[in-house]
């Protein structure tokens, strides 16, 4: 009864969660941590104590929040600036291949079941912060988009998404956003293709989407507007499909697995470098920080930093918190980094980075 009883009195201590996030330590949490694996049990057991203590932090990860790690440069509930302009500000002769841009994968999975759930920020939020690449994963179902991921619908449509960012473009009309569109699950009682939709949606908007564009494309061709990408399935004749080197591997399963979070953040760190190398350059770059580790932690662990099991139970640091300290804009090429729960530090030294480039 001993490991479970150092679950509780750990659990109980934000201390212990304040493990989860760099920039804290704890000799109590090194200690939690310690007696569970001086403990010799059998794989099913101490695979079923892992899961517990999983649980046990979700539990206390909002109390903890609030009251020791709101300070953390990449904690995705702190206060975040408003960076509303931070494109409006750079010259229309800017190219967009000379960029550094933040976006969200999986945009609209926020407020949602726990698997799912990629955000913590309305898309409305999320622009004001200064994310300006969207992941748009929809649904065709009587002829308009409603946004999924996979087979789970997140209770809300692409309607009310354009409406958000034509608002947002009314207050900043010097800014863009690029959105990534993608067919997630099979249509439903459609009459209408994809690309026939999505233009339906355009007239909607007053003509707020750009079709066809190019990398090397200046900021002041395309102000005020939503350029599409091409991601993976569908709307091949209504996008535009980027010549980017892409590294989006991700899964990462907290069990039983042998690609793990380190091997996540050397391929994240290995895309960021070959940014640098002339023998690797290409005209774009995107970077998924993303990955899903367990349906108790959701992605989540990934990009904010949990426990995972491999073979004993050891903490990660997240993939934003090691990219907002990696990070360098190349500025020579248009880089794209897509994560989940993205923080103001992440957000800042990103868009901040295209004023030096």
């Amino acid at each position: 009864m001993a490991v479970p009883e150092a679950i509780i009195e750990g659990a109980g201590s934000c201390i212990l969660m304040s493990a989860s996030y760099p920039g804290y330590t704890s000799k109590r949490s090194d200690m939690f941590v310690a007696k569970l694996r001086k403990h010799r049990m059998p794989p099913p057991y101490y695979l079923l104590l892992s899961i517990t203590l999983l649980s046990t932090l979700s539990t206390v990860e909002s109390v903890c929040n609030s009251a020791c790690c709101t300070e953390i440069p990449e904690n995705y509930r702190g206060i975040f600036k408003t960076r509303n302009t931070f494109l409006s500000s750079l010259p229309d002769s800017r190219r967009l291949n000379t960029l550094a841009l933040i976006g969200t994968h999986d945009s609209a999975a926020y407020d949602t079941i726990k698997a799912a759930e990629a955000q913590a920020l309305t898309i409305s939020e999320q622009l004001g912060a200064g994310i300006r690449v969207f992941d748009m994963r929809v649904r065709s179902l009587f002829n308009s988009f409603k946004m999924h991921h996979g087979p789970i619908y997140l209770k809300r449509s692409f309607d009310s998404i354009v409406t958000n960012v034509t608002k947002f473009f009314q207050r900043n009309p010097k800014e863009l956003i690029i959105m990534f569109m993608k067919v997630e699950f099979s249509e439903l009682f459609c009459t209408l293709s994809e690309c026939e939709i999505l233009e339906n949606y355009n007239k909607l908007s007053g003509g707020l989407f750009v079709r066809n564009w190019k990398y090397n494309d200046t900021l002041g061709q395309h102000r005020g507007k939503i350029l599409l990408v091409k991601a993976d399935n569908g709307f091949d004749n209504c996008t535009t499909r980027l010549p980017c080197k892409v590294q989006n591997n991700w899964d990462i399963s907290a069990i039983g697995t042998k690609y793990t979070a380190i091997d996540k953040w050397h391929d994240i760190k290995s895309l960021q470098d070959d940014q640098f190398d002339p023998s690797q350059h290409h005209k774009c770059y995107i970077n998924y920080l993303s990955g899903f580790s367990d349906i108790f932690q959701g992605p989540k662990a990934v990009a904010t930093g949990g426990y995972f099991w491999w073979g004993e139970l050891d903490r990660t640091t997240g993939t934003n918190r090691k990219m907002y300290e990696y990070f360098r804009n190349p500025g020579n090429t248009l880089s794209i980094i897509l994560t989940d729960f993205p923080g103001q530090g992440l957000i800042s030294k990103i868009t901040d980075s295209n004023k030096e480039a």
